[in-house]
């Protein structure tokens, strides 16, 4: 049943789609449920919540933590048909002259898809997809920035959004940092010298609908408000004089004689290039910096980190044969020169790892039943209060005897951290595959202690620490 909010005796009809603050006297729904749209005059639209309410998203406390969520290919059609469905309904009612108003919170969530190999295990795709990515049918190709503020400057105070919200304090993670529509108008800015918008109005064609991208505004009743803003808004929409149809042809005449759009149009590109860039070198630099966890994190922590920096090394890695898994091993690793890698983690905070400790992980390796010869590999973090390099002991040497006559390799977290420094150094220059190579055989090749050859590989402490 429609619910409809009367102001100066306008009806109007607003819907919120997975607000977080749960209007009382209006509509509200899933973005992926939405009615039939035909009486809504505004959408207000919350991506955090749509996100964390289909559970994309954890965090809701950082939107700049990157999350990755694994779907099935099943799982990732089926959500994309109903986005498609939904993201139908949006342009319709567009097109027929509405206002969708999007809440400025976009998460840094990303959808990895898990499909089956053809010997029916799963494995992962090399790339993932950024969970708005169908937002640019609407926003063109768009990217927004960190900046946690709350003042705003409006740009001009005679607007509606500055007689309903000037004397109002809002929270806002992010500003536009680019739209590619090109009919964008900035209503309200930073403080900042150099100002980026944070509220925002996206005009399509003709006059029909519009899109605006906004803050929350710390008031009671924020959807009561917001509601009686956009029917003044409407109003005055509804009260412009629309202009004669003929008007486009000279428009065009305009647009063709002048040399400007082909210039913008190729700084926007320009623009658009730079930020892929930018986002993609910030998140490749976000887990970098994770990487400090292999010097503290106990084990279950541990694990995706070891396997980012031997999966940069050049191992392969691969779903584990059920054996491996039942024996709880936590990682199975491949390579050309070793098919069959089993790889463990040991962690004690207190003291070094002892032969008690050791002897858990061999017979680990005495259950996973394999039929071909495998390479064992044993990471160890231990007295994680004291500074890596002031750690005297990192286990009991009583267990290289064993080591030995079972060929397992040892390496200690810090020598982890080593290697992935160094291949940081390494990651644009000619000579990178060569040097993993050589430290993938460095590590098969090593009965006992493993030993990082800083002369081979010319690696100085400065240069890793």
């Amino acid at each position: 049943m429609f619910i409809y909010f009367i102001i100066e005796h306008t009806m109007i009809s607003a819907l919120f789609c997975n607000w977080n603050q749960k209007p009382d006297r209006f509509r509200s729904c899933s973005f992926l449920e939405l009615p039939d749209l035909s009486d809504t005059d505004f959408i207000f639209f919350d991506p955090l919540s749509f996100s964390h309410a289909n559970k994309h998203r954890e965090n809701i406390h950082d939107l700049w933590e990157a999350e990755y969520i694994t779907l099935s290919e099943k799982q990732i059609f089926s959500f994309l048909s109903r986005v498609k469905n939904a993201s139908a309904k949006i342009q319709a009612f567009l097109d027929n002259g509405g206002i969708w108003v999007i809440r400025t919170n976009f998460p840094n969530s990303h959808f990895r898809i898990s499909k089956k190999s053809a010997a029916g295990s799963s494995r992962y795709t090399d790339s993932v997809i950024p969970a708005f990515f169908w937002m640019e049918q609407f926003l063109g190709k768009f990217s927004f920035q960190y900046n946690l503020e709350n003042n705003l400057r409006y740009t001009d105070l005679d607007s509606s959004f500055y007689r309903h919200f000037h004397d109002c304090p809002v929270e806002f993670w992010q500003t536009h940092n680019h739209i590619g529509q090109k009919l964008v108008e900035s209503i309200a800015e930073t403080q900042a010298i150099q100002s980026v918008p944070v509220i925002s109005k996206i005009n399509f064609p003709s006059n029909k609908g519009q899109i605006y991208l906004i803050p929350k505004f710390i008031v009671a009743d924020e959807p009561g408000k917001l509601v009686s803003l956009f029917d003044t808004i409407k109003t005055e929409i509804d009260s412009t004089p629309d202009l004669p149809s003929w008007l486009d042809q000279y428009e065009k005449q305009l647009r063709f004689a002048s040399p400007f759009p082909e210039q913008i149009r190729k700084f926007e590109k320009e623009i658009e290039n730079l930020q892929r860039q930018t986002v993609a070198a910030t998140e490749e630099q976000k887990q970098v910096e994770l990487l400090t966890g292999l010097l503290y994190h106990q084990t279950e922590p541990l694990i995706p980190l070891v396997e980012e920096t031997f999966n940069q090394l050049g191992f392969s890695i691969s779903e584990r044969p059920s054996s491996v898994r039942k024996a709880g091993i936590r990682l199975y690793l491949k390579d050309k020169f070793a098919p069959h890698i089993l790889l463990d983690i040991m962690t004690n905070s207190d003291g070094p790892i002892n032969s008690h400790d050791f002897d858990r992980f061999t017979k680990r390796l005495d259950a996973s039943v394999l039929s071909s010869k495998f390479k064992p590999i044993l990471i160890v973090n231990s007295n994680l209060a004291d500074n890596p390099v002031q750690r005297q002991n990192w286990y009991d040497p009583k267990i290289l005897d064993e080591c030995r006559r079972r060929n397992i390799a040892i390496l200690t977290t810090l020598q982890l951290f080593e290697i992935a420094c160094y291949l940081l150094q390494k990651t644009d220059t000619d000579q990178a595959e060569i040097v993993k190579s050589s430290m993938r055989s460095d590590i098969l090749d090593t009965c006992g202690q493993f030993e990082l050859n800083e002369r081979k590989y010319f690696i100085s402490q400065a240069s890793v620490l």
